[in-house]
């Protein structure tokens, strides 16, 4: 043993070492030293990194308010990456919609968390449609909310008669610039052109009823039919007009209805498998007038057109005679709006 220490004592630098061992042996120790430096230094930097970073729990910060839900979270030591998005609630901006990772869930600190913050509605007061188309403002909200939810909506539509061109807007409410505090119906009063002289009725009464409807159509008047009580009527009133409401005569603005009472025709008189009655049907108030068609198409395929008019809108009700489980259209401007098939259950 002692020899062994000799012998290490000899390899350390000595006083009476040649210069150039002793300045030798000083570099080789100094290497040395660095060299285990290191090594211990790679090997406490390798511990620390097995043990890794703190587990934590991600908070929930939903429907908080952006400047809580970052405090909240930088406390944690979890660092959020802000991501917008419109919503339907006016309210809602400046808060927190939703985040990723989920809340509950166990990550390392210093992750980062997805955090969705509302910027409020696409749309945040009502605008000022007046004077301008309401088919126009119609597609203006529908392609503005095509991609979020739609707060605000056209609801109820009131023609009036007006010297501005027919379905410009007149009045709305609310009123431009009113804060939007969530879904809101837009009302709106819309001109239908200006006003013409007024026409007078022409007597309907005693015409049979297909007869009648050509003529109203003829002369664009919009009307319903009714169906009186035969009782009241000679059987010979069958089929016909027996009464109109208003009166020939009578006075009424363009676009007025006509009402007309019809006695339907007698079971005996209705041929074999065929039907009588009256295809109603209430359609939206029109700004202008569209062409409105009514065709039946038979068993076979065939296709009658029973009437053809320029319609403002509101109700129809016209009499049919038809052939069994024959299918009566009502189109606008070409396109069908109904269909039915009429069964003799019907």
């Amino acid at each position: 043993m002692n020899r062994v220490l000799e012998r290490a004592k000899r390899l350390l630098p000595r006083n009476d070492d040649n210069p150039d061992i002793k300045y030798f042996k000083i570099v080789v120790y100094s290497l040395v030293g660095i060299m285990l430096l290191t090594v211990i230094a790679g090997a406490t930097t390798f511990l620390f990194t097995l043990q890794g970073d703190e587990e934590i729990m991600v908070p929930d910060v939903r429907d908080a308010e952006l400047t809580k839900a970052l405090i909240e979270l930088q406390q944690r030591e979890l660092y959020p990456l802000i991501q917008t998005r419109f919503s339907s609630d006016p309210a809602s901006r400046g808060r927190v919609m939703d985040q990723n990772p989920a809340p509950g869930t166990i990550v390392k600190a210093g992750k980062r968390i997805n955090v969705i913050v509302s910027e409020g509605a696409v749309v945040d007061e009502v605008g000022d449609y007046r004077g301008r188309d309401l088919n126009e403002v119609r597609t203006e909200l529908r392609t503005l909310f095509s991609s979020y939810d739609e707060v605000l909506e056209v609801a109820n539509v009131s023609y009036v008669y007006d010297e501005s061109e027919p379905g410009v807007i007149l009045e709305q409410h609310p009123a431009p610039g009113t804060a939007i505090a969530g879904r809101t119906s837009l009302d709106v009063v819309v001109s239908r052109g200006p006003g013409v002289d007024s026409v007078t009725v022409p007597s309907y009464t005693g015409m049979e009823y297909g007869e009648a409807v050509q003529l109203l159509a003829s002369e664009n008047m919009p009307f319903s039919f009714r169906l009186a009580d035969p009782e009241d009527h000679d059987d010979d009133a069958a089929g016909t007009v027996v009464s109109q409401s208003p009166s020939s005569g009578s006075e009424m603005e363009p676009g007025s209805r006509v009402t007309l009472y019809v006695v339907a025709p007698d079971e005996d008189d209705i041929p074999d498998e065929m039907m009588f009655g009256l295809f109603e049907r209430v359609l939206p108030e029109y700004p202008v007038a569209v062409e409105l068609t009514l065709d039946v198409i038979n068993p076979d395929g065939q296709r009658t057109r029973l009437l053809q008019m320029q319609h403002p809108g509101g109700a129809v009700s016209v009499p049919y005679m038809i052939e069994e489980n024959s299918r009566l259209v009502l189109s606008r401007f070409g396109t069908e709006v109904v269909s039915l098939v009429v069964r003799p259950e019907d």
